[in-house]
């Protein structure tokens, strides 16, 4: 799977981005596994709003609360269907769960 991992620097692989965008608007459910959520990087890929259905789950490992906060507020507010916890956008696993412990967690939705 690492093989598979690109590096979109700005200006470069548009198409590769493009692609991307276009997978996102497809998926039923989005896992950002070790994404920094890097305000530049959430904008390029979630800039235009996903389904109303489409549920956006992340790991946020190590993020303090004020930092869960600021990943949070990254995000498009448009998800008025999708039963999130407090009514945030993204819902993020608890701090202190690593990408394979998240995955477990939410090996439920992942399957449904």
């Amino acid at each position: 799977v690492s093989s598979g991992i690109r590096v979109i620097s700005d200006g470069a692989n548009d198409e590769i981005l493009r692609k991307a965008v276009g997978i996102l608007k497809e998926a039923k459910r989005v896992f950002c596994l070790g994404f920094g959520y890097h305000k530049v990087n959430v904008e390029r890929l979630f800039s235009d709003p996903l389904p109303e259905n489409t549920a956006i789950h992340g790991t946020c490992l190590g993020a303090s609360p004020a930092e869960q906060r600021a990943i949070r507020a990254r995000f498009p507010r448009r998800y008025k269907g999708v039963d999130y916890p407090e009514k945030k956008y993204i819902a993020l696993g608890e701090p202190t769960l690593d990408c394979d412990t998240f995955l477990r967690h939410f090996a439920d939705k992942i399957t449904q």
